[in-house]
């Protein structure tokens, strides 16, 4: 018989399908109002200092990391968290700060450290309050150790023709100016609160790595390994790098490393342009519709930092 003539939609090269799977290939232009779950990245990067001093962006805060982490715990499309520290260590009592706050966050969900060029002393602090430790084969890593230096400038004041006056409500109550030095007892009080801040460092990597403190003591005294010596002495669990956190992340919370999206810490004054532009993209890369604008920033020169997924891939 004479040939079927073909439809007006086959004319103008349509394709006609079902309704469900229209709406199959189209899902990804609904996935920004789903609010998948997924794995945030959270870089950590500079000198741990404390939040009453410092140059503003010049390093890690608690109070900025407390906020960002308190979010991240809270937020329930959050399944799991990779830190990724870069830091050379830095204050004290900001690391013990920070070190109870990631603490925190991981009696919520896995939190996975991945280490940078360097995660040494403070830095390394941090990556003890994680349930897994991602290293570089050449990480500095390990300084588990504390130092303290009190400058003395009194004979520098002496030539300059200053003579500072004090006024004490106690005999030591000036012991840390630096217009004079430290007397005999002064130095014993020091090195007694070098001592302990010592001891609780060690006793932090050994709770952390579920090992005694006479395992960590010869692994520690300020000793500075790399990645794969770090690893054979179980100071990391694994050697890799932020892929691999992702994935060992999502193994801990059942989620695929492919959901993740840089967070950012904001500034003390506010978020900035990175700031704002993460909090922007944050709902459209999380779910696979935006690849993260943060992997061209060539400021920072770290393209590998920041994992956005492109359409269900990796970026």
């Amino acid at each position: 018989g004479p040939a079927s003539q073909p439809s007006a939609s086959e004319e103008r090269g349509a394709e006609q399908v079902a309704v469900a799977q229209y709406l199959a290939r189209r899902a990804p232009l609904w996935r920004p109002l789903r609010q998948k779950p997924w794995i945030a990245v959270v870089p950590l990067r500079g000198t741990i200092m404390g939040d009453e001093g410092g140059r503003i962006g010049a390093g890690l805060t608690p109070h900025a990391l407390s906020r960002a982490l308190d979010r991240l715990g809270k937020d329930r499309n959050v399944r799991g968290v990779v830190l990724y520290i870069d830091s050379p260590g830095g204050s004290a009592l900001a690391s013990e700060q920070m070190h109870r706050a990631i603490g925190r966050l991981g009696q919520q969900k896995p939190v996975v450290a991945c280490f940078g060029e360097v995660a040494a002393s403070g830095g390394y602090y941090l990556a003890c309050a994680c349930q897994k430790i991602v290293a570089q084969p050449l990480t500095i890593t390990g300084s588990i150790g504390v130092v303290s230096a009190k400058p003395n400038l009194a004979s520098l004041l002496e030539q300059a023709g200053v003579r500072p006056q004090w006024v004490r409500t106690t005999e030591s109550a000036d012991m840390l100016s630096l217009a004079r030095g430290l007397s005999a007892r002064e130095q014993a009080i020091m090195s007694d609160h070098v001592a302990a801040l010592y001891a609780r460092f060690v006793s932090v990597v050994a709770q952390g790595r579920g090992r005694s403190v006479e395992e960590v003591e010869p692994l520690a005294r300020g000793r500075v390994w790399n990645g794969s010596d770090a690893r054979e002495r179980g100071l990391v669990d694994e050697l890799g790098g932020l892929p691999r956190a992702l994935a060992t992340a999502g193994a801990l919370c059942g989620l695929p490393s492919s959901e993740a999206a840089v967070y950012r810490l904001p500034s003390q004054k506010g978020l900035g342009l990175a700031g704002l532009r993460a909090l922007l993209l944050a709902p459209w890369s999380r779910s696979g519709w935006l690849a993260d604008l943060a992997l061209l920033d060539l400021s920072r020169r770290e393209p590998a930092l920041y994992h956005a997924p492109w359409w269900g891939s990796d970026v």
